[in-house]
């Protein structure tokens, strides 16, 4: 709220008239965004301005400190990037996303002082394994040690496979039921599979 003071002088007396005006500020509607999507995919920001009147919109890279849009206008070069503005909303698309891209985007509105809302996007990387530092097809003698090696790169970074060795041999009398239980942890997912005497064991058999 100001306050304005208006000065009027009558017959040689000057009187003082006090008023007061309101104006209402922009206001963000609604947190900045967490954003995560794949290599390839679109990224989506919405920023809800309220109150706009004649101040501007403008989307920038927070750690380059590059502009990328004002209003509903483009202004980086990046042809991935386009703005989608409508009923208060100011959308930011990046198409085709690669793992550069991904970092802090801000939202921010030319008032003084200046507002600004934060948005992060991160990017996932499928696993990709290499091969050949990874340990390949390794047979060992029972009680003998066995090292495993693998080699991954991705975006969480990938977890290798646990394995768990509980009891050697389970007992079980002529004609009666045994169940056999294998857990493994893996990303991506383990492929696990059961070997008899050499044969591997399909559906059951």
């Amino acid at each position: 709220m100001s306050r304005a003071t208006v000065i009027i002088t009558l017959l040689g007396v000057s009187v003082l008239f006090h008023s007061s005006t309101s104006v209402d500020l922009p206001r963000f509607v609604g947190p900045g965004s967490n954003v995560t999507v794949a290599v390839g995919r679109d990224a989506v920001f919405i920023c809800r301005v309220d109150e706009l009147q004649s101040f501007k919109v403008a989307w920038l890279r927070v750690d380059t400190q590059t502009v990328l849009t004002i209003a509903a206008h483009v202004i980086t070069k990046n042809h991935r990037i386009s703005v989608i503005h409508g009923d208060g909303t100011w959308t930011l698309v990046l198409r085709d996303v690669t793992p550069a891209d991904g970092g802090s985007y801000m939202c921010q509105v030319n008032t003084e002082p200046m507002m600004s809302q934060l948005h992060e996007l991160h990017v996932v990387v499928s696993p990709d394994i290499d091969d050949e530092a990874s340990s390949g097809d390794v047979t060992v003698d029972e009680g003998e040690r066995l090292a495993l090696r693998c080699v991954a790169s991705g975006t969480p970074t990938p977890i290798a496979p646990s394995v768990w060795s509980g009891h050697a041999a389970a007992w079980a009398l002529t004609g009666s039921s045994v169940i056999l239980q294998c857990t493994s942890e893996a990303y991506p997912i383990a492929a696990s599979y059961w070997v008899f005497d050499g044969e591997l064991l399909v559906n059951g058999r």
